[in-house]
């Protein structure tokens, strides 16, 4: 593998791993941070991964997608068509399906974007 492919292939290495480290750690039992101004629950739009504060790509609005480093608002609305077009995002991975988002905007946005599960 060389290049574009290898870095394709990190990108989706990590979309896997995430996932099943928080699947692992709630399996666990590992207590996750509460955000005493929202009652506990992140803000809509967000996620608590690794006790990290992320942007949920599947719930988030266009304008908090827009928000993001190198990204516009006809991304970012492009970004929330697509979702629902395809009744959500797998993983962060899929993103690059979207029209205007490459590999090199993933690799971006890593650490700052999550896919929780699609509630439509």
């Amino acid at each position: 593998m060389r290049g574009a492919e290898a870095r394709r292939a990190a990108v989706r290495w990590r979309a896997y791993c995430v996932p099943l480290a928080v699947a692992a750690a709630l399996a666990l039992g590992v207590a996750l941070p509460e955000f005493p101004d929202a009652g506990g629950a992140p803000p809509p739009g967000m996620a608590i991964v690794e006790d990290e504060l992320l942007l949920d790509i599947n719930s988030a609005t266009a304008e908090q997608l827009a928000e993001l480093p190198g990204m516009g608002k006809t991304l970012a609305e492009a970004i929330v068509e697509y979702r629902q077009a395809v009744g959500g995002f797998e993983g962060t991975w899929q993103l690059v399906e979207v029209k205007g988002f490459g590999p090199g905007r993933l690799e971006t946005l890593a650490g700052k974007i999550c896919a929780l599960p699609y509630g439509g």
